[in-house]
């Protein structure tokens, strides 16, 4: 099951807008100078091109158009170099600089503590909650998600990047005009620990915050679960009752199977080849 929090409405095409945001979608012509970058739009028809260069840090804007009989008979193409909007050229040149801190635009990983006095909508105090509430209850992801995005510079400045580097990714997070490149989106990883101890992972691009599967980890150690497969198959020791009771009305929610009652801190889940039933040992 993912979870996901739509921020903004994207699609496909070279250029997309609603009445307050807007993206570009540009073509990958790496290392490419003016001549290289006007034949590879002529190739691709009438219509207005974005093509971005990470070796020489450029994003390039051109207008193809085809007129009919200058010459009778023929198709005349004539590609126009245009100015690229200065927001555009603005959240580039950010993206050129976050991608050489990083070396990856889909690989950038930050660690993020959650700390009491962190409140989400609805008043929630998310350095209070753990994984579990997180995968258990919707208002408690819609809070957290919410927070996230509205925190973005704190939290990443609170993974121990540097100021600047905080500040330029909250920046291409948040900014309503971007530039995306086709072959390599904007994600970022979250490595989301409560204050309790329990962890998640998160990914966030400009679009969605996403709930990993599979990421959920107890204060003890264990896999919380997020769905009945076999990926849960195993032993499950609890340092509390409580502890072990969490997990258990996680797990309910999906199906798993349990016993009535236990007092053991110790439970085996075994999957069945159609559900995974879980007893006390």
């Amino acid at each position: 099951m993912t979870f996901r929090l739509a921020a903004f409405v994207l699609g496909a095409c070279f250029f997309l807008s609603n009445a307050a945001h807007a993206m570009v979608i540009a073509i990958p012509c790496h290392g490419c100078d003016d001549g290289q970058a006007q034949q590879l739009v002529r190739s691709k028809g009438a219509g207005t091109y974005y093509l971005y260069d990470f070796l020489n840090e450029v994003l390039r804007k051109y207008e193809v158009r085809i007129e009919r009989d200058l010459v009778p008979g023929e198709n005349t193409i004539f590609v126009v170099p245009l100015a690229v909007e200065p927001n555009y050229a603005a959240y580039f040149s950010t993206l050129v600089k976050v991608r050489n801190e990083f070396g990856s635009l889909a690989r950038i990983t930050v660690p993020i503590d959650l700390r009491p006095g962190d409140i989400g909508r609805n008043d929630i105090d998310l350095g209070r909650i753990n994984a579990a509430d997180l995968i258990r209850v919707g208002r408690n992801r819609s809070a957290l998600f919410d927070f996230i995005s509205r925190q973005q510079g704190v939290l990443l400045e609170r993974s121990g990047l540097p100021a600047q580097t905080a500040v330029d990714l909250a920046s291409l997070l948040q900014s309503p005009d971007k530039v995306f490149t086709s072959d390599e989106l904007l994600q970022i990883t979250i490595r989301l620990t409560f204050s309790g101890g329990s962890r998640i992972t998160l990914t966030q691009t400009d679009s969605d915050i996403v709930v990993v599967p599979g990421t959920g980890i107890d204060t003890d150690g264990n896999q919380i679960p997020d769905s009945n497969s076999p990926r849960f198959a195993g032993e499950y020791r609890f340092g509390t009752d409580a502890a072990r009771d969490s997990f258990v009305a996680t797990a309910s929610i999906w199906g798993i199977q349990f016993p009535a009652a236990t007092d053991s801190r110790t439970l085996v889940c075994s999957w069945d080849g159609n559900t995974l039933s879980c007893s006390p040992t």
